[in-house]
């Protein structure tokens, strides 16, 4: 009983040794190594059949204290087609549907881009010493045919249905496809979009967040994925995506998707987002794709959209109601 009696002020004091010590360890650590340079970045994702629009912004160091990116508004931006040059691309300041400013700013293109265009961007700073370009080949439109929807109710009383979109993938290899779908739901009080469950093989890399958003100058649903044709090409192939309903929604939802072809440089840095955004902080580092020479950024480009919708209603049984 003595021998632990006279171990207990002994360890009252290790214990507050400890506690001093782990205190003392809390503390701003100065940064001794080498601030780079700001870097020029370039994000632009073009659409067929539409104007250019390109976001340029300064890089900023990872230590700093605020989140936003600097917008560059004192840059030449030169649109190039095939080569040959088209244009020299206006600051524009960007607005919402209602006319409100963003606090944002891009360069606007008056040219229309087709389907099959070798685009290039160059942009140069000369406050920031930089030089920068990509380029990208816009995608045509996929080929797709008419979607359908069925389904029926399952042992939860909910209504398990299927959508189906036949693709038809061209013969050369590295085709990259974009695809979002769902069911919106119209009633007496009010709407909602449903996301779809993406089931097909052939569909790689998850659901992605509104990472585009700026990029892109409009907000896309947020609920797609991306994948190449690695399983299908040459082939044509039914696309399967699920979605769960309640029978009472059945007459006032429709099934929708929406389907675009992207070039290989979207679809790179969509797949280096997704697989940092799914690392760890013990894995190894993911490197954000880039095809920006002389900086960072991405040029990428998209075909036309295709965009169709079905009235569930119209081909989803229900069973009668006994009376």
């Amino acid at each position: 009983m003595k021998q632990i009696a006279m171990n207990i002020p002994l360890r009252i004091g290790l214990l507050v040794a400890l506690l001093v010590g782990f205190v003392s360890c809390e503390g701003d650590v100065e940064f001794r190594g080498e601030q780079m340079t700001p870097q020029l970045v370039m994000n632009t994702v073009v659409t067929a059949n539409s104007s250019p629009r390109v976001y340029l912004s300064e890089s900023r160091f990872f230590l700093d204290d605020y989140a936003d990116y600097a917008d560059v508004k004192d840059a030449s931006v030169r649109l190039y087609i095939g080569g040959e040059f088209v244009e020299e691309m206006v600051l524009v300041e960007e607005k919402d549907v209602y006319g409100n400013s963003m606090g944002s700013f891009y360069y606007k293109g008056s040219e229309l881009l087709r389907s099959g265009d070798e685009v290039e961007f160059r942009a140069s700073c000369k406050r920031l010493g930089a030089e920068v370009k990509g380029s990208t080949t816009i995608p045509s439109l996929p080929e797709v045919g008419d979607m359908a929807v069925t389904g029926g109710l399952d042992e939860t009383n909910y209504i398990t249905g299927r959508i189906t979109l036949p693709l038809t993938d061209p013969e050369e290899p590295n085709n990259y496809y974009w695809l979002s779908a769902g069911l919106f739901t119209s009633y007496s009080g009010g709407s909602f979009r449903t996301p779809a469950k993406y089931a097909d093989q052939v569909f790689m890399g998850g659901r992605m967040s509104d990472v585009l958003d700026d990029i892109l100058g409009a907000t896309i649903d947020s609920t797609h994925v991306f994948f190449g044709d690695e399983f299908i090409n040459g082939k044509q192939h039914s696309l399967l995506m699920e979605f769960l309903l309640h029978p009472e929604y059945v007459v006032c939802s429709e099934a929708w998707c929406e389907i675009y072809q992207i070039d290989v440089h979207l679809f790179r840095y969509l797949l280096s987002v997704e697989l940092a955004e799914e690392g760890t902080m013990f894995g190894e580092p993911v490197q954000i794709y880039s095809n920006v020479e002389g900086g960072m950024g991405l040029v990428g480009s998209r075909s036309t959209g295709i965009e169709q919708s079905v009235g569930c209603s119209d081909h989803i049984e229900l069973p009668e109601k006994n009376e």
